[in-house]
């Protein structure tokens, strides 16, 4: 069904595919739609179309500068869209997901983004719903997640991809073209760094590496998920109380060189997985068996957030990032607090969990999600803390310790796309396609799982 979008503050109002875009001193606006068949998201700075009577999400992209504060709001209230967000100057995105119209007649849905800075603004985007309801009987399509552009701390279901650390480039190209998808996220490891010298000047922002010129093209519409510990290993293994140094601020000048850097690179706008999988003894910045330790742990990387976040230009989104199943202690005791975390993610890999039922079943998925600390835990905790949720490393196995069946397994993957599309509140999902550690890509040698990853996110 045709909807028409129209930027309030102009007054401009078209029929079907409608380009508008605003620019203002202290702000500029885009919006974007995912439509509930599948279609192919509209391109940056394209207006809503086609919402139809079953509903869809439509994604409001802004940049901001010099404000104090932001506000979204929405008439009729849309379920989590109406929120405050933190922004000063950087990339605000929200969802906003238009329900079915059950009426013949056509309804306005409104949305307003206020921002408070040195001159108050607020602008307003007017989307219209044409009213035929459902037939008796029949069921309204599924609402399909947002689909690309950057990662917000809120739910812009935005899809990642792991490339690999060398010609990583190129194998996102293939990614793009296997999926039918354009990354707009992708991500990267800078842990295992020696010294200090090498924490605070990760290999990842160098010019060699090309992650810097790949954010420089688009640098409003593409995101990259940074992994980084939250000492280097030489620091780690030499000092066995590293955690509660790091707690009393010991390590606050690196922090703030290291985010020093990643803004004079051009990764202010990052998404941080600090110390990710902590829960799992196998990473070097482990939290402990102890609970002196793990609390610890946690203000570590509370203190290591404030620090980096003080940088002029940063404008990070943190990740507390734990691995599915890891079982170690209730994630409560090594939770950093709602002020130091802006997303909650999980590592969900179809295994590594040991109450699975054979591959390859319409078990597997739910069986090692209700896993304790598996998805369905995580997410209520990120629900508990107000938090968005995200899986910033996820995909099928062949080996590595994986029970024979494993592999190309289409069920798996639907799973994660329906826990996805159902979260009221989720960041980014990222797969793992770097093709190693007996993790499968995303490509034809594998097409059960490809099929049904383009079904889901595609």
């Amino acid at each position: 069904m045709p909807a028409t979008a129209r930027n309030g503050s102009k007054g401009a109002t078209r029929r079907g595919r409608l380009a508008a875009m605003l620019l203002a001193t202290a702000s500029s606006f885009a919006v974007a739609v995912a439509l509930p068949q599948g279609g192919a998201v509209a391109a940056r700075r394209i207006s809503a179309r086609d919402l139809g009577a079953s509903g869809g999400v439509v994604r409001f992209r802004a940049v901001v500068r010099n404000a104090r504060r932001c506000t979204w709001t929405s008439k009729p209230p849309l379920a989590g869209f109406d929120a405050t967000v933190r922004c000063h100057s950087g990339l605000v995105a929200r969802a906003a997901r238009i329900s079915a119209n059950p009426s013949t007649a056509s309804r306005t849905v409104v949305v307003a983004l206020a921002v408070r800075g040195v001159r108050p603004t607020a602008h307003r985007w007017q989307v219209e719903q044409s009213g035929t309801p459902p037939r008796a009987g029949s069921t309204a399509p599924a609402v399909a997640p947002a689909r690309g552009g950057p990662v917000s701390g809120g739910d812009s279901k935005t899809p990642c991809v792991y490339a690999g650390s060398s010609d990583w480039l190129a194998r996102l190209a293939s990614a793009d073209l296997v999926t039918g998808l354009t990354f707009g996220c992708v991500e990267a490891f800078a842990t295992g760094a020696a010294s200090w010298s090498d924490w605070v000047d990760p290999w990842v922002i160098q010019p060699s590496a090309g992650y810097g010129r790949w954010l420089a093209a688009d640098p409003g519409g593409r995101t990259v998920v940074l992994t980084l510990d939250l000492a280097p290993t030489g620091e780690i293994t030499t000092d066995p109380s590293w955690r509660s140094a790091c707690a009393q601020g010991a390590f606050a000048g690196y922090a703030t060189q290291l985010a020093q850097n990643l803004v004079a690179a051009g990764f202010g706008g990052s998404v941080i997985r600090l110390g990710a999988e902590m829960n799992g003894a196998w990473v070097t910045d482990f939290i402990g068996t102890t609970s002196a330790d793990q609390r610890s742990w946690a203000q570590c990387f509370a203190a290591t957030v404030s620090t980096m976040r003080a940088v002029p230009g940063a404008h990070f989104l943190f990740d507390w990032n734990v691995a599915a199943c890891g079982d170690v202690a209730p994630l409560a005791s090594y939770y950093p607090g709602n002020a130091a975390v802006d997303i909650v993610g999980v590592d969900a890999y179809d295994s590594g969990c040991p109450s699975a039922p054979p591959p390859a079943s319409t078990a597997t998925f739910a069986s090692i999600a209700a896993n304790p600390e598996g998805l369905d835990a995580v997410a209520a905790f990120a629900a508990a803390n107000g938090k968005p949720m995200s899986i910033p490393e996820w995909a099928t196995t062949a080996s590595n310790g994986a029970p024979a069946g494993y592999g190309d397994d289409p069920f798996y993957v639907a799973g994660i796309g329906r826990f996805v599309a159902a979260s009221p509140d989720f960041a980014f999902q990222s797969w793992y396609d770097a093709g190693d550690k007996g993790v499968l890509q995303l490509g034809p040698a594998n097409p059960q799982s490809l099929a049904a990853y383009v079904q889901a996110f595609g």
